[in-house]
């Protein structure tokens, strides 16, 4: 219905996904974007969830910067490290690479920060933007080599660092 809240999109292999944590669920089209349905297996509490993003498990991101990595509908185990200092409302997480390589990026506005963790959990790097008061969104270019930041109306570049 045309009144659902949604909380974030992705799509991934022809297939469009949509985040809804007032409905505390994640929906999945079939191929032809005809049919929507409950993609998840389990009961699981998303009525904090933010962000998501898709590479082939999906990584659901909530407000208190736990990330719950499902595969089929099902959650895997799975925990970020603890970092220092720790989240604070983070809003918005992105994913390179497929299954296991790659790299999972947690954007944290009110601490001008994008944290970068493995695929295991562990903590790689965070780039801190201090002049970056009002992160609205990001994106990973370039294999990684760059992050986009969208800050109110302006668009901001970053190298990163290789991490290899």
């Amino acid at each position: 219905s045309s009144d659902q809240a949604i909380t974030d999109i992705r799509s991934y292999n022809g297939r469009i996904y949509l985040l809804s944590a007032t409905e505390n669920n994640l929906f999945r089209f079939d191929k032809n974007y005809s049919n929507k349905s409950s993609w998840l297996k389990e009961d699981l509490d998303f009525s904090n969830a933010v962000s998501f993003d898709v590479d082939g498990y999906i990584y659901v991101l909530k407000n208190n910067g736990t990330v719950t990595k499902l595969l089929s509908g099902y959650s895997n185990e799975f925990e970020l490290k603890p970092i220092s200092p720790s989240f604070v409302n983070p809003t918005k997480i992105r994913i390179t690479g497929e299954s296991d390589e790659g790299l999972i990026y947690i954007m944290e506005p009110e601490k001008n920060r994008i944290v970068v963790f493995d695929k295991t959990g562990a903590f790689i790097i965070q780039y801190k933007m201090e002049k970056l008061t009002n992160m609205k969104d990001f994106s990973v270019v370039d294999d990684g080599k760059k992050i986009i930041i969208l800050n109110d109306a302006s668009v901001y570049e970053i190298e990163t660092q290789s991490v290899e």
